[in-house]
């Protein structure tokens, strides 16, 4: 790889359901068959998820490290993200110190 040059990103979405129809399966019957949402396929084209993303490697006979190298090691193993986003509900300011008497919410406030 040349240095400045982007890692390789996989194979494209387009590409991969003109492999699986090649294959004979649509993105929907391919997760019906295998008792998923009727979109978890085409979920798992624009977002992560390893079960889906087995499957459709197995469907298509292509390594899933070679349709999403970032998501997949060489030896077809998940790649952990870096780390997980915080929940939305946790995001909402700085948190008070609620005072030690105020702990138990039936007690009423003197």
């Amino acid at each position: 790889m040349q240095s400045g040059s982007k890692p390789p990103k996989g194979m494209h979405k387009a590409d991969i359901v003109a492999a699986l129809k090649r294959k004979g399966f649509t993105q929907r019957g391919l997760s019906i068959r295998h008792n998923l949402s009727p979109s978890a396929v085409s979920v798992c084209l624009v977002k992560r998820w390893p079960k889906v993303e087995r499957i459709i490697a197995r469907t298509i006979g292509v390594p899933a490290h070679v349709i999403w190298p970032p998501r997949y090691d060489r030896q077809d193993v998940p790649i952990k993200r870096g780390g997980k986003k915080e929940s939305r509900r946790n995001d909402c300011g700085p948190s008070e110190t609620i005072p030690a008497s105020r702990t138990n919410p039936h007690e009423r406030a003197a």
